[in-house]
């Protein structure tokens, strides 16, 4: 867990208040030779060299979309519960814009190795939840 705060629970004290506090969980659902297999093989059915952080890219925007889908509608039916009949539905995020780091010495950071100022990144506009990007297959979202 990172936390913006220095404190090391989730709550803030007075003088934090006004830092939010930032989580990062990981987890080992997609090992990387998995992930390997999966853009090698989606390599040779569409002719065209799919890395793993294509693959990776892809999972999380195709995640995202469906938590906004889900959320809107269930802004939706709380409104609608609520007797509210002002809510409007929120528009589809047709693109998600993601910045993607990168480690520009390449290869892996070695245990009590600094990636120091050798930390870069870069910008990628992907599919999010347009009616289009909805229905797109898993090859074609890459």
């Amino acid at each position: 867990q990172i936390e913006a705060a220095s404190n090391s629970s989730n709550v803030a004290t007075q003088d934090e208040a006004d830092v939010p506090l930032r989580n990062i969980s990981m987890t080992t659902a997609a090992p990387v030779d998995q992930v390997k297999w999966v853009a090698q093989m989606l390599s040779q059915d569409s002719g065209r060299k799919i890395t793993v952080n294509d693959v990776f890219c892809s999972c999380v925007t195709a995640a995202l979309a469906k938590q906004f889908q889900y959320h809107r509608q269930r802004m939706l039916i709380l409104a609608e519960v609520a007797g509210d009949k002002s809510t409007q539905p929120l528009p589809p995020i047709e693109r998600f814009h993601v910045t993607i780091p990168v480690h520009l010495r390449g290869g892996i950071v070695l245990p009590g190795e600094s990636v120091g100022n050798w930390l870069g990144a870069f910008t990628a506009r992907l599919p999010g939840e347009s009616d289009h990007a909805i229905t797109l297959t898993a090859t074609e979202r890459l």
